[in-house]
């Protein structure tokens, strides 16, 4: 394990330690991954299958006993085709390429892994929209500079929609998980917890579901806010020009947008 993963790994059990809490016996599917795209609601789900399973994450896989924890990582290039063996329940997730370019930019401040501070959050976000590997490299440190394979975004997101094609791998909408306070909806959230156990074969009250969604959002280390459409604030004429070239058809795609005539105002 290079230097890098071996941070990010490290600082993820800290956080995973400190802020998550396990609730009752451990069940559902005997073996579990989560795969996700950086700041596209990562702990928020890691929270939610430890609520659920009562399993703690850990990575790398080759080190996972099963019946106490579940894989977590963020698969480089969306590649996880050596992992689809039909036996592993897997979880990805989605969200809005522009709140998840955000949030990572914010993050990479908040923790000083910029290697410019002098930039601005919108200046380092249109950095990313030119070329997203390039700007990972030339401005973030560890952890995120291991995340710096794509060119755009739709560069990364094209294979991880692809995962959707196999029956063992359900995707999550960041927008349908984060709930009424993060700008979502409480009927839209229990119905995602609801989908989200029954694909971890994990049976559920009512009264339970109910207090987990009441403890879901926030609470974490990682924690930026988890409000939807926040690229609102930051983006400009320019970045709107530059998103559409670089994932314009991505944000059609996957139901963000309805064509690619949109605005940001």
């Amino acid at each position: 394990m290079n230097q890098n993963r071996f941070f990010t790994y490290f600082f993820f059990l800290i956080c995973s330690a400190i802020t998550m809490q396990v609730s009752g016996a451990v069940q559902g599917a005997e073996q579990i991954a989560l795969f996700t795209i950086p700041k596209t609601g990562s702990n928020m789900l890691c929270k939610l299958i430890t609520e659920l399973t009562g399993k703690r994450p850990t990575w790398p896989p080759h080190r996972v006993n099963w019946k106490t924890h579940y894989w977590w990582e963020h698969p480089q290039g969306g590649n996880i085709g050596n992992y689809l063996n039909g036996r592993i329940k897997i979880i990805g997730t989605y969200r809005d390429p522009r709140d998840q370019i955000i949030s990572c930019v914010r993050w990479a401040f908040k923790c000083n892994h910029l290697r410019t501070p002098d930039k601005t959050v919108q200046q380092v976000a249109l950095e990313m929209l030119q070329n997203y590997g390039a700007a990972y490299r030339s401005n973030f440190g560890a952890p995120f500079a291991n995340y710096a394979g794509a060119r755009t975004l739709d560069a990364m997101y094209a294979p991880v929609m692809q995962w959707e094609k196999y029956p063992q791998v359900l995707m999550v909408y960041f927008e349908n998980l984060v709930g009424p306070r993060g700008g979502g909806s409480r009927e839209v959230q229990l119905d995602e917890i609801r989908r989200i156990a029954n694909h971890l074969e994990v049976k559920l009250s009512q009264e339970r579901l109910e207090e987990i969604a009441d403890n879901l959002f926030g609470g974490t280390s990682t924690f930026m806010g988890g409000q939807i459409g926040t690229w609102r604030q930051y983006f400009g004429p320019e970045h709107v020009d530059l998103i559409k070239k670089s994932c314009g058809s991505t944000l059609v795609q996957l139901g963000y947008e309805r064509d690619e005539n949109w605005t940001y105002s």
